[in-house]
């Protein structure tokens, strides 16, 4: 009798938000190396078949997504962000709501509507990207570590409450991604920093996705309300 393969998604029903951006479409694609079955949402077309577009800002985009969602879902993968460098001195009420509502509200809003429209089996695993940044100090990234740590607290206390449901919620806490976003060059540059603060160097798309397979998948099961730091060997958080 041959053991069933580790960490298999076969027949899991999958939504990833934010399917356009590098770690969405790399959890994607390996998601369906492992058997699962994958659709996802993005601003913008995509190459992907399965990828509807939808501002889901937007509440009539959002109500329209989940209503095409034909069966319960096994799992989401929430990649939505905003990064947004401001310093101090120039901090604004807006622009903190602008961030709070892309990176948090729009989590809390895809979450409750896929609760309420009883999109999300028993069982099911939502995994949410958030950043290192809700546990360290960077110059100009005030707003966006803000939302993050927003977004990992509300991962505990969400995974709290619906563990009745037998639904497990975690977040993924990378530190710098190599994606087309940060590897433009325009503020700082990737290689600099992974000298100066990532002893392991800066993680691929790929990286993060791994880790969001796994709690993805069964062999997580024992996993819910944590937020997986990637620190790129990092000691001191």
């Amino acid at each position: 009798m041959s053991a069933a393969p580790f960490m298999s998604l076969e027949g899991k029903r999958l939504w990833v938000v934010g399917a356009g951006s590098d770690i969405g479409k790399a959890a994607a694609r390996h998601a369906r190396a492992l058997g699962a079955k994958v659709q996802g949402v993005a601003r913008q077309p995509q190459d992907d078949p399965a990828v509807a577009v939808a501002d889901l800002l937007n509440d009539e985009d959002l109500k329209r997504c989940l209503r095409e969602l034909e069966h319960p879902l096994d799992g989401m993968v929430f990649c939505i962000g905003h990064a947004l460098l401001v310093p101090a001195h120039m901090l604004g009420r807006d622009a903190v709501r602008r961030v709070m509502e892309i990176n948090v509200a729009s989590f809390i809003a895809v979450l409750t509507g896929l609760l309420r429209a009883r999109k999300l089996k028993a069982g099911a695993s939502v995994v949410v990207l958030s950043s290192i940044s809700a546990h360290t100090a960077t110059e100009g990234v005030a707003p966006y570590a803000m939302s993050k740590a927003a977004l990992s607290a509300a991962v505990r206390n969400i995974a709290l409450e619906l563990q009745r449901r037998e639904i497990r919620v975690n977040a993924v806490s990378p530190a710098m991604v190599r994606t087309k976003m940060t590897a433009s060059g325009d503020v700082f540059s990737l290689d600099e920093m992974a000298r100066e603060r990532y002893p392991m160097g800066v993680a691929a798309p790929e990286d993060v996705a791994a880790l969001v397979l796994f709690l993805l998948s069964d062999e997580a099961r024992m996993f819910t309300g944590w937020d997986t730091l990637m620190t790129g060997g990092v000691v001191e958080v």
